[in-house]
Parts: C-alpha cells; structure tokens; sequence
C-alpha cells in the first residue's frame, strides 16, 4: 500500500466512494479504521463533512490517536483525549 509515501493516493476512490453513497440518500456510514498516514487524516475527515455523511468511526492499527481527534468531530467526542461512543436503537 503506498498511502504512506503518497498520502493522496486513495483520495480519487474515496470521492468517488462517498459520492455513490449521497447519490444513494445514504447519510451516515461507519468506518472500520486505517486512514492511512497522519497526513492522510485532514483531507479524509474535511472530505467526509464536504460530503455531509455522519461517520461513526473505529480506529484501526494503522491510525494514530492522536491525530484522528484533530480533524474527527463527532457528537460523541467529549473531549480530546476520550472518544466514547454508546447508541441504542431498537433492533437489539
């Protein structure tokens, strides 16, 4: 996988990902991790909100804590340091 050299190198198939998922009606995804490198995070999170989707997102072993809470803005993040996330619905 070259995202670590060219932090761009996935960018095309997200957009066009993201935008088969709004032509769809489709308005809130979850993601399973790996953004890929630090630099990756900015234009993935400003992509996402560009595209007006609600992400719940799982980090994955290649992203970096650190990083994902600077550009992630979720309405579960209570603070910098602790992402939580509890939803019940009525399917279980």
């Amino acid at each position: 996988m070259n995202y670590r050299e060219e932090p761009d190198a996935h960018k095309e198939n997200l957009t066009a990902v993201l935008k088969d998922i709004v032509e769809r009606g489709i308005t809130e995804v979850a993601f399973g991790g790996d953004i890929g490198s630090k630099e990756s995070n900015s234009d993935f999170f400003n992509t996402l909100r560009f595209n007006g989707i609600k992400t719940r997102i799982i980090l994955g072993n290649h992203d970096s804590f650190s990083e994902v809470p600077k550009y992630f803005i979720s309405d579960f993040a209570s603070d910098a340091q602790v992402m939580l996330n509890v939803q019940e619905d009525n399917f279980f």
